[in-house]
């Protein structure tokens, strides 16, 4: 008859790998026969250490002989997403875990968990700010939220100025950031005090994480208001240049200038120290370089000493910028004239 001299060792792949859920850690072990069912006292040579703060000693360790499985009772349950290992060495004063028969198991050190604590903590609210009419809440939450589409205001509720009410037009969900954004009826001013509520709704999942867990309802949630000053300021005409027959005008905006097609000269007009009138035939916005370039009706020579008027035109918007600030007027603005000197030989 031959004898087993081959000791248990721990299976680390596959579905039989050690695995822990709440606080049941169990070990399967690979041997030719039974593991040996006497039971192990204290932690049976055992260690596990967790990637959270909170410490973990090994409370029980049971043998299932026939299963060759040894199941550790932890002092605390394991949570959802912690990252968990386990080691073992046989202890000087008992046998520890070894087979039917007599073998000790094989030590082992800092073997990874495969952790199948299922997720019992509900989404919770970590921030919301709003811009404009969007404001977006962040969720607290160990793996990802629900991504299935909300419908309605997905029992959100919003107030705005003088605690006056502010309807969720729609609620958007992104899984992976752990956002809902929040689309409101109308844009909050930069210095509106905002609060938003949640509650579940009773016709639908409402916001949850991917394991089912219905977000923690909430009750006037300060909200950061991140939406700009309206802009007020006028463009203000910055420098005025001209080559040829083409004078750029640019302006001081801190945004951009509105693109609308000007008319005509679009309230422009320009003077010269030489007798040949200059008439305004075209003007052309570049919103994002804020420039207004006008095109002429002749090339200004390299000598010219050239000024450039504006009055807004009473039948059209002139120049003004996104916010709809019209530009200020300005009279007899000199123009760096960087019309070459024409070179060609008499």
């Amino acid at each position: 008859m031959t004898t087993d001299t081959t000791a248990p060792q721990l299976i680390t792949t596959g579905d039989a790998r050690p695995k822990v859920n709440d606080n049941q850690l169990v070990l399967s072990y690979t041997d030719t026969s039974d593991l040996n069912g006497a039971a192990l006292t204290g932690s049976a040579g055992f260690t596990v250490s967790s990637d959270a703060g909170t410490a973990i000693t090994v409370s029980s360790a049971v043998v299932s002989a026939t299963a060759k499985t040894v199941t550790l009772t932890l002092s605390r349950a394991v949570a959802n997403g912690e990252t968990v290992h386990v080691s073992y060495a046989k202890p000087a004063a008992s046998n520890g875990v070894q087979d039917a028969a007599g073998n000790a198991a094989v030590d082992f050190h800092n073997q990874a968990v495969t952790n199948n604590t299922p997720d019992t903590t509900p989404p919770a609210i970590n921030s919301a700010a709003v811009n404009g009419n969007h404001l977006v809440l962040t969720y607290t939450e160990a793996n990802s939220l629900d991504g299935a589409a909300l419908t309605g205001n997905a029992g959100f509720t919003v107030s705005g100025a003088a605690g006056a009410a502010i309807t969720v037009s729609s609620a958007v969900v992104s899984a992976t950031d752990k956002t809902v954004t929040l689309t409101l009826s109308r844009a909050v001013t930069s210095s509106e005090i905002v609060r938003v509520s949640y509650a579940k709704p009773a016709a639908s999942n409402g916001v949850r994480d991917v394991a089912g867990n219905a977000a923690v309802d909430f009750i006037d949630r300060a909200v950061t208001n991140t939406t700009p000053a309206a802009d007020t300021t006028p463009p203000g005409l910055n420098t005025a240049t001209v080559d040829g027959n083409q004078l750029v005008l640019t302006y001081a905006e801190a945004n951009t200038l509105d693109e609308a097609a000007l008319t005509g000269n679009a309230g422009f007009t320009v003077s010269s120290t030489a007798g040949a009138a200059i008439t305004v035939s075209s003007a052309v916005v570049n919103g994002a370089a804020k420039t207004v370039t006008l095109t002429l009706s002749r090339a200004v020579a390299s000598n010219e000493t050239v000024t450039v008027n504006y009055a807004k035109p009473a039948n059209s918007h002139g120049v003004q910028d996104a916010a709809g600030n019209a530009a200020v007027d300005f009279n007899d603005r000199a123009v760096t004239n960087n019309t070459p000197a024409d070179t060609t030989p008499r």
